[in-house]
């Protein structure tokens, strides 16, 4: 028999393919699990109500959002609470952004339509994704990236950097929770997933070694 709903939330620049362990243990386990897609929306309440377009209307689901993802729960927590049974929170943050990270996200922008997302993800990004360069795994993220593209960069980009502080969100969080990351995660850092975990009341916290950012790479199974 089929558990409760899980829906799947990517972080920026991933399609579906950044879960795809994921997808396999959940559905070797019986749920009903997909992946919401992320391309053109340029704000994390839009974000949202993309989500929302996918939320059965007898039943409250499962939610796991990786990084953007995870903010992208935070937004629906203060939304329709009452939807959300339990998340799990995958390297994540749940602060607005700093104006200092405007002007780089920006940059990143005006190069990747110089030389190409590959070029910019490579150079600019992968040093800070990972724990060990894999070939494997950064071949995927860069493939991922391309997919995506340069528009897609501009208006996740937009919309990280105008998210909003969602501690008050996450304090009054009734759900089950848990909030994992990784050891030698840069962008994410143990500090984070601390904070989120002291906030939300029904929170478990797992902190993964050998492990940087992109933690349903690097220690898939782990996250399984």
């Amino acid at each position: 028999m089929l558990t409760q709903p899980v829906l799947l939330l990517p972080g920026t620049l991933c399609t579906a393919a950044v879960f795809s362990r994921q997808l396999s243990a959940l559905q070797a386990a019986g749920h009903d699990v997909r992946v919401v897609p992320f391309r053109e929306e340029s704000s994390i309440s839009q974000m949202a109500e993309t989500v929302m377009t996918y939320l059965p209307a007898d039943t409250a689901v499962s939610l796991a959002g990786f990084s953007m993802g995870g903010m992208v729960i935070m937004e629906l927590l203060a939304r329709v609470p009452d939807r959300v049974q339990r998340v799990a929170l995958l390297n994540t943050n749940c602060h607005a952004e700093v104006p200092e990270r405007h002007e780089a996200r920006k940059a990143n922008i005006a190069e990747a339509r110089r030389n190409g997302i590959r070029a910019v993800v490579n150079e600019r990004l992968l040093p800070h994704y990972l724990y060990r360069q894999r070939p494997d795994h950064a071949g995927l993220i860069l493939d991922m990236a391309e997919d995506q593209g340069i528009e897609c960069l501009e208006a996740q980009s937009k919309a990280l950097a105008n998210r909003r502080d969602s501690t008050e969100i996450l304090r009054q969080a009734d759900c089950a929770a848990l909030v994992l990351g990784g050891l030698h995660d840069a962008l994410c850092p143990v500090s984070e997933q601390q904070k989120i975990h002291r906030l939300m009341p029904r929170s478990h916290l797992r902190i993964l070694e050998n492990c940087g950012h992109f933690s349903l790479l690097e220690q898939a199974s782990e996250v399984n």
